[in-house]
């Protein structure tokens, strides 16, 4: 992809990638035994033709910029606003996770106060990883841009700017990774890959589109099927975003039901030796109670004089 990106526009080799969510489907069937809905087959068809659209009538010409070039089209307008929109997002984005993550360690998934959550919860995992991975990929071009002048003679990473950016290139794959594995750790893969390879072109796209310009020579029918394929792209989307990931699947569910019998089982049976235990020492205090109120005539093995003997005068004198 690195290599691909010096060659091609961002727009264009960034919704190629996408073609891992047949991959992720079929590896997520066959080796995660994670079941696929008729919603979850046409929401990942949605995405792969979206991704095609975006393919076939996105920008196809690509420039040479070098690192003055770079770092006065990190000043223009247009990046400012996406850059300010983007940092936003991002920010409401980890605000709602943080929420959604504290409710569900403090009442469970299964409480009514995680309920509002129970959707934007995954959503941000993979909206936070596919948005700060698609820095990483306008990074990556800059920094192919700059080797490929370096290559032709005009070498590029003699200056600090030229290493921020390389520094910038990694600190966003790392990001990337973090979020994605948040969300894989907790949520079906089937859902987490697609909707975070959607926010992670669509914000790619969209990045070169506002910092390259690739847009700025594309006839009016490709932006118009652009905006199509992006659409088509964002409802496979929203088919995946109504996966039902609480329910539990048929092995899960027959493992739940055994454990609950043999959990009611060992109760009963807990229940009833302790039963049998206090009926055991109430009987036992019984019994010593009765017998340290018994008379002495009725104590059991003890025969006990009725008269004394008579005393002999021998005995007196």
């Amino acid at each position: 992809d690195f290599a691909a990106l010096g060659f091609a526009p961002q727009s264009l080799m960034t919704p190629v990638g996408g073609f891992t969510l047949v991959c992720n489907a079929v590896f997520a069937h066959y080796f995660l035994s994670e079941h696929l809905t008729r919603k979850d087959k046409i929401g990942t068809m949605n995405i792969i033709l979206g991704i095609i659209v975006l393919a076939t009538f996105g920008a196809k010409e690509n420039g040479s910029f070098t690192v003055d070039e770079l770092l006065k089209m990190y000043a223009t307008p247009a990046f400012i606003m996406y850059a300010i929109f983007l940092s936003i997002s991002v920010a409401v984005l980890y605000y709602t996770y943080l929420m959604a993550k504290l409710r569900m360690k403090k009442y469970g998934k299964m409480h009514p106060k995680y309920a509002p959550f129970k959707k934007l919860h995954p959503l941000c995992c993979s909206a936070l990883s596919g948005c700060l991975g698609a820095q990483s990929v306008l990074c990556a071009k800059s920094v192919a841009e700059m080797f490929k002048e370096s290559v032709a003679g005009n070498m590029q990473f003699d200056r600090p700017e030229a290493w921020v950016i390389v520094f910038a290139m990694v600190f966003f794959i790392f990001s990337q990774i973090h979020w994605l594995a948040r969300g894989l750790e907790t949520f079906d893969a089937v859902y987490i890959v697609p909707v975070f390879q959607c926010f992670f072109i669509s914000v790619a796209v969209i990045g070169g589109a506002v910092y390259f310009r690739e847009f700025d020579d594309m006839e009016p029918l490709n932006r118009l099927m652009f905006m199509v394929g992006l659409f088509i792209t964002l409802s496979g989307v929203y088919l995946l975003s109504q996966r039902d990931m609480s329910k539990l699947k048929p092995r899960q569910r027959f493992r739940a039901r055994a454990f609950v019998l043999i959990f009611i089982i060992r109760t009963r049976a807990a229940v009833q030796a302790s039963k049998e235990e206090r009926e055991a020492l109430k009987h036992s205090s019984g019994s010593q109670a009765d017998l340290g109120s018994a008379p002495d005539d009725a104590l059991p093995g003890v025969v006990l004089p009725t008269s004394l003997p008579p005393t002999s005068p021998d005995a007196s004198g």
